[in-house]
């Protein structure tokens, strides 16, 4: 069996839209980063789009990340290439919109739950014993 070659159409539909974000829905690394095998390698989805693009080349050490701080967004307009180093340094950095950035996320995650914090809080307060 033989891969089809990706496109940005391809690794689109496996995002969806929350937001202005395309958050991926496919693999990701231990790490959370979206991962694809593109041109016979595994690489993260954001740089398989950089490149499928037509972007500038990238040096070996530069990585694509989001301008959103969103771990799996996709999305092409959210794209900006920097260095590990960098990237280290804007998280390390924190502060209020680091503050803003994690809130966002952690609501949009809840926004995905399958219950949520009512349904939750309703569980634990049953009396009804659990399944063991």
């Amino acid at each position: 069996m033989t891969n089809r070659p990706n496109t940005v159409e391809t690794l689109r539909a496996k995002c969806v839209e929350e937001g202005e974000c395309l958050l991926w829905q496919g693999r990701v690394s231990h790490h959370g980063v979206p991962m694809v095998r593109h041109a016979g390698q595994h690489t993260t989805v954001r740089r398989a789009l950089w490149q499928l693009l037509g972007r500038r080349p990238l040096a070996a050490r530069q990585i694509v990340s989001t301008t959103c701080g969103n771990l799996t967004c996709c999305h092409p307009d959210h794209l900006r290439v920097t260095t590990q180093a960098d990237l280290l340094r804007r998280i390390t950095q924190g502060g209020k919109a680091e503050t803003l950035r994690v809130a966002r996320m952690t609501a949009a995650a809840r926004a995905r739950a399958k219950i949520n914090l009512a349904t939750a809080n309703a569980i634990r307060a049953s009396d009804r014993p659990s399944a063991e």
